[in-house]
């Protein structure tokens, strides 16, 4: 849009002038005789604290940026090791563009049929989906009306089997025209009040108008992304509000098989685009803005880095050729390259520390923030700081040596000669 484009314009305007201001203002207060009969020259004190100041905020950002890296990508870590309750490999899902029973019925029994197809199943959202379907359902334990939120599914008897859901108490779903039994996860049992969660088998329960007991309790699974909190849920079978297909395969050649699922739907729904996903690919796919998000912090941070390299390979440069004396004298003196190079990264060192002191505490406050959007949250051990101290600490280090090095390997002869 034109405000895009008007900050691309803009930006490298902005940079050039800021850029340009320090060192403009610098030359402008030059006084042309003195110039002219000493030569342009300036001792290390002067801009020291504007350079310092430079090197420490080039250095804070860094540090932040590894430090955030580093918690984003364990946090991803962690949302993929997760255990979801469900066996998601060779799971494929397709849409149904219309629920006439009799199209899914059909569509089912074709697919049953396929070599290498082990399970078919018929729900209205899937097993583990973005967008759920949710209410109140209501039911009463010891003379005491219990409410609460659950995410409602909708499904055929096959449902647990296909997805590989854990059946604990009581049975699975028959195949009915009503909804006539619920199958609930352990978390309901737990929102009815019940600590041992085969007790709920028999409790009536009513939700969306429809009442029935629950006949069977599975293990706890993820209906929703891993951002979100584990939810009661209610299975119930006998309706027509079916929307999405999966079948389990028992394959190598899985294109093969896919390839026969899509001409058997589309011989049902002939007047409609295919579409299918791989659940495992789908569950990946609900943590891309994550991954993003940590390729884009990676990124940032080698920028910053180097810049914060080349701000200090410049100031060390600086100091080095202003100091070009004295290490000249301290040579002479019997000094050694590593005395000399330590004296040289101590005002270094002492600026890596300061960065780190406001860069950890930032870091941890938003950090902390972006964490508590999640349900499942990587508990931040403190090691991920002292990991982006470490990291900037040495990566910084070998560019204060480089030059520090340099100038101790230099024969104090060529420093001295004009004293």
């Amino acid at each position: 849009d034109r405000l895009t484009v008007a900050y691309l314009l803009l930006l490298p305007v902005l940079v050039t002038l800021l850029a340009g201001f320090y060192p403009a203002l610098r030359l402008a207060r030059f006084q042309p005789v003195k110039t002219l009969k000493s030569g342009l020259t300036s001792s290390y004190g002067e801009g020291l604290l504007l350079r310092r100041s430079l090197i420490v905020f080039q250095l804070l950002v860094a540090q932040a940026l590894v430090i955030t890296t580093i918690i984003i990508t364990q946090q991803i870590r962690h949302f993929m090791a997760q255990p979801i309750g469900l066996n998601s490999e060779s799971v494929v899902e397709f849409l149904l563009p219309e629920n006439k029973p009799e199209q899914v019925h059909a569509l089912k029994e074709r697919l049953l049929t396929i070599p290498g197809v082990e399970q078919v199943t018929m729900s209205n959202t899937g097993s583990t989906s973005a967008s759920s379907w949710g209410g109140d359902f209501e039911a009463t334990i010891n003379n005491d009306i219990v409410k609460a939120n659950t995410n409602i599914k909708y499904a055929d008897e096959d449902f647990l089997e296909t997805y590989g859901l854990t059946l604990i108490h009581g049975e699975d779903l028959v195949r009915a025209d009503s909804a006539n039994r619920f199958v609930v996860n352990e978390r309901l049992t737990k929102a009815l009040g019940f600590q041992n969660s085969d007790d709920a088998i028999g409790t009536p329960i009513s939700v969306w108008g429809s009442k029935a007991v629950i006949t069977g309790v599975i293990k706890d699974f993820n209906a929703t992304p891993l951002q979100f909190d584990l939810s009661p849920v209610i299975i119930m079978a006998g309706t027509s509000a079916y929307y999405v297909g999966a079948v389990r395969m028992n394959t190598d050649d899985v294109q093969q098989v896919v390839g026969k699922i899509r001409q058997t739907w589309e011989s049902v729904y002939p007047n409609y685009v295919f579409e299918h996903t791989f659940l495992d690919e789908q569950i990946a796919s609900f943590y891309d803005a994550e991954r993003r998000n940590s390729y884009t912090m990676g990124f940032f941070s080698s920028v910053a880095i180097l810049i914060g390299c080349i701000g200090l390979f410049g100031l060390v440069s600086f100091m080095v050729q202003q100091k070009i004396k004295e290490i000249g004298i301290r040579k002479t003196f019997g000094a050694t390259v590593f005395q000399i190079v330590t004296i040289l990264s101590r005002e270094f060192v002492m600026l890596i520390g300061i960065s780190f002191l406001v860069a950890a505490p930032l870091s941890f406050y938003f950090m902390q923030k972006w964490l508590s959007n999640f349900a499942y949250r990587y508990d931040i051990t403190g090691l991920e700081f002292l990991a982006g101290l470490l990291l900037t600490f040495v990566i910084a280090m070998l560019t204060v040596s480089y030059s520090s090095i340099r100038a101790a390997r230099a024969n104090p002869i060529d420093a001295l000669r004009n004293e």
